[in-house]
């Protein structure tokens, strides 16, 4: 019997979800909300069309990026106190769907090419992130800021989103990271 899978995130996980889907053809069915989950806030105001009565034997979610944001005045779009509050409200609502969540951390990107976005405020909810998921809720952490922190390459020309290879790289260590769980 073929597993399910369904993927909750932001832009990088539309372009990633083909070559995860590829990878754990054998074994699942790979699933995604049908929309850019953008920050926490935006993502509880659907949540539930997206997921529905549906059970899914794992859900492999992530958001930080939109939430971290710096809008006019320098303020995140979502405040990190929010944030992670929000998270938790998100774990709870998901876990009615899923016996197996799976989060995957905020990627790298380069504050260069990024001027409403700061390398601190990423490393800071993911810390904040990892509190929630990890202890928190003992959830295991796909850690994508790691992976695409130590290969600068697998960022494209703007800095935040996937290259072609690295949509390719982070796709396939998202379905070996969820191969251990279905």
């Amino acid at each position: 019997m073929t597993m399910g899978v369904f993927i909750i995130g932001g832009s990088n996980s539309i372009a990633c979800t083909p070559f995860v889907r590829g990878a754990l053809a054998a074994k699942a069915t790979v699933d995604r909300i049908p929309d850019n989950a953008r920050s926490t806030r935006y993502t509880l105001e659907r949540i539930e069309e997206w997921l529905g009565p549906r059970r899914w034997d794992a859900i492999y979610f992530n958001w930080g990026m939109h939430d971290l944001t710096r809008l006019d005045g320098g303020v995140p779009q979502v405040p990190l106190p929010e944030y992670v509050s929000n998270l938790e409200k998100l774990v709870v609502r998901l876990s009615k769907n899923s016996n197996h969540l799976l989060w995957g951390t905020t990627a790298a990107m380069l504050p260069e090419l990024q001027p409403k976005r700061r390398l601190e405020d990423v490393l800071a909810y993911n810390e904040a992130a990892r509190q929630v998921m990890e202890v928190k809720f003992k959830l295991p952490v796909h850690d994508l800021f790691l992976l695409t922190s130590e290969r600068p390459e697998l960022l494209g020309e703007d800095g935040l989103h996937f290259s072609p290879e690295g949509c390719r790289v982070v796709g396939e260590s998202i379905a070996d990271f969820i191969g251990g769980y279905v």
